[in-house]
């Protein structure tokens, strides 16, 4: 049998009375407000022995909703909809979940350097829109033409353009409708206005090999990697201050790194570039 030793009488009636207290304790439920929502919580009254008073605990039941704590997320997992009165907030089980914060960056930059604008002088919507996705689906998630529409209908661009059709065939279409056409140039010379003159660019030339018979730019030429390929030699211009690119140039591989240098000078000033400082890579 276990004995307790209690030092007078006093705290022995005090333990007494706190056991037959905690015997008989009952939790009681009661309603938070928070931030105006509603959540009702259990309220459990305890005695703790350590500062011998009596001291009570909460616990989450759930949202209150007309009158009853209920779970939202068991709720949500159900069949059964939730449905409060009309100054409550009404929630039901969810049809679609979309991607949405991978696209705020990106977007904000697009804003911010005009790029949906010039692509709007040179595509009608549709097309500006097709662009602008696969873009952003090379910058968030790379994925193969053929799962492009799959990727677009569970992102946020479903509903911010809506019905785009991403089917491969159709971009397949309008990338050959860019490549056999002014529009890169057009829209780097949007780019170059943009930016204003006496800028810093920054230059840089590198060669890309390949053994597709289909690329008609791919020449033998001084291979950087060794590679006994043909290749394509491609240019690129980044604004220093900004640091983003702002021109692109491709060439047949045969051509050396000086014609290519003496060409893409010649394009920048052709874009009105003045009084800039070209640094070299």
């Amino acid at each position: 049998m276990r004995t307790y030793s209690f030092p007078n009488n006093n705290s022995k009636l005090l333990y007494t009375l706190m056991c037959l207290y905690n015997k008989h304790m009952k939790s009681t439920l009661r309603i938070k407000k928070i931030n105006g929502i509603e959540y009702w919580y259990e309220d459990i009254p305890y005695y703790d022995k350590e500062k011998k008073q009596i001291r009570h605990k909460s616990k989450y039941v759930g949202r209150n909703i007309n009158g009853k704590p209920v779970r939202v997320r068991d709720a949500l997992n159900s069949s059964d909809e939730i449905v409060q009165d009309e100054t409550s907030f009404v929630s039901s089980k969810p049809i679609n979940a979309y991607n949405y914060g991978e696209f705020l960056p990106l977007q904000k930059i697009v804003e911010e350097l005009k790029i949906e604008e010039y692509l709007g002088d040179l595509f009608n919507e549709k097309d500006r829109n097709m662009i602008l996705s696969m873009a952003l689906n090379r910058v968030i998630r790379p994925t193969a033409m053929y799962n492009l529409k799959t990727w677009y209908e569970n992102s946020v661009l479903s509903l911010q353009w809506p019905e785009l059709p991403l089917k491969s065939q159709n971009i397949s279409n309008l990338l050959a409708k860019v490549g056999n056409s002014d529009i890169p140039s057009m829209f780097m010379g949007k780019m170059f206005r943009n930016l204003g003159t006496k800028r810093t660019l920054m230059y840089d030339l590198t060669s890309l090999s390949s053994y597709s018979q289909l690329i008609n730019l791919l020449e033998y030429g001084y291979n950087r990697d060794n590679c006994d390929l043909p290749q394509i030699n491609l240019s690129m211009i980044v604004d220093k201050e900004k640091g983003i690119p702002v021109m692109y140039d491709i060439y047949p591989g045969s051509i050396v790194d000086v014609t290519t240098l003496k060409n893409t000078l010649k394009k920048i000033e052709a874009h009105g570039m003045e009084n800039y400082t070209l640094v070299m890579g």
